[in-house]
């Protein structure tokens, strides 16, 4: 059983099975939703470059029995799953947009033609004063 509290559009539903549960929020996740010409440019702006698109989570949902999907997108935010942004990538720019990093994939090709030099990519090193790192801050 499933039940999340601080989740405002969540409040009043109790999940009793969590498996339906992962299988709904995958349809999206897992990019495995049903693709129409509506939603083929927003599918690939997800693939590409990890932003969810209002229009396309709502329509994806709609085919889940009793999921709010501004409630499954207030959990993948409480979970840091997914991060609210604005971008130019769609022609909606008033529609919320979500950063959903856990489904951009890897990049294995050749690396980028450039005028100069190879491209390389720099070291990175992140250090907290505390010692823990802080939740949700890698996804995978």
């Amino acid at each position: 059983i499933l039940y999340y509290s601080r989740i405002k559009n969540l409040q009043d539903k109790v999940i009793l099975s969590p498996r339906w549960f992962v299988e709904s929020l995958g349809k999206v996740l897992s990019l495995q939703g049903r693709e129409t010409y509506q939603t083929r440019e927003m599918w690939r702006i997800l693939r590409d470059n990890g932003i969810l698109i209002q229009s396309l989570y709502v329509a994806v949902w709609r085919e889940c029995e009793d999921i709010d999907p501004e409630g499954m997108m207030e959990l993948l935010v409480c979970f840091h799953l997914a991060a609210l942004v604005k971008t130019d990538l769609h022609h909606d720019r008033k529609a919320p947009q979500y950063f959903v990093p856990c489904v951009l994939q890897l990049f294995t090709g050749d690396p980028p033609l450039s005028t100069g030099d190879s491209l390389r990519a720099t070291p990175l090193h992140i250090t907290f004063s505390t010692k823990f790192v802080p939740p949700g801050y890698f996804t995978r």
